[in-house]
């Protein structure tokens, strides 16, 4: 496929996506954009700069769209012909823009390749998806690592204690940073897709249960949308 064919499909999935929510174009006016004027040697740098970012995070969204080639334009035929309601137009809109909002290139990847999936299939969106993507935009490549070792760690079955020598010694097993792997849960937690739970573990003195002591303790469990996430990260990570 050359660069003009596939840039038209690209064109045309757009076009599909502005008639489906009805874009209008605006133009954002800048004070200081206006102070330094077109001619600014740093809006010129600002604008290399953005425009270079953004065609590599592209790419790499491209790279994961079809993981082992170039995509093809039948695929990209795909992605147009899968816009066939608001909420897909929406979702599609959305995931563009997080692309260049993400943190990462990596994740852009990720991104890639969960879109695929979903126009492969054929798959309605559905809040796991919404999830996954909002996530994404938020990870660092160190997060994609720590994730990766945490759902490993905790799998899927029961709520687990991670404040533990175990789960530190793992961790530096694994070379990584206990104290960003906490900062990776911790993000998690706030994106939904890995759960808290406030469980009251018990220590029962046997001989006199009057003073039998409880405490609270914060457990963690990879949910639906966190599994699904993990799917997709484990392929590139």
């Amino acid at each position: 496929m050359n660069k003009l064919s596939a840039l038209n499909v690209l064109e045309n999935t757009v076009d599909k996506i502005e008639k489906f929510l009805e874009l209008k174009e605006s133009v954002l006016e800048n004070d200081y954009v206006k102070l330094f004027g077109e001619g600014s040697k740093v809006v010129s740098l600002l604008t290399k700069s953005s425009s270079l970012i953004m065609q590599k995070k592209f790419e790499s969204f491209l790279a994961g769209f079809n993981f082992e080639n170039k995509p093809t334009e039948q695929q990209l035929l795909k992605l147009e012909r899968y816009i066939d309601n608001e909420t897909k137009a929406e979702f599609i809109a959305d995931t563009f823009s997080k692309i260049l909002l993400s943190k990462s290139s990596k994740t852009c990847l990720v991104m890639g390749t969960i879109l695929n999936s979903l126009v492969e299939n054929n798959e309605e969106i559905k809040q796991e998806h919404l999830i996954a993507i909002n996530a994404l935009i938020n990870f660092f490549d160190i997060d994609l690592i720590n994730y990766i070792f945490i759902c490993g760690y905790l799998g899927t079955e029961i709520p687990k204690y991670l404040l533990t020598k175990e789960f530190k010694e793992k961790a530096i097993q694994n070379h990584l940073d206990d104290t960003d792997v906490w900062l990776t849960i911790e993000k998690c937690v706030s994106l939904q897709i890995i759960s808290r739970y406030d469980l009251l573990d018990l220590n029962i003195d046997e001989k006199t249960p009057s003073f039998s002591m409880g405490e609270v303790n914060h457990h963690f469990q990879i949910n639906k949308a966190g599994q699904y996430l993990y799917k997709y990260i484990q392929r590139i990570v």
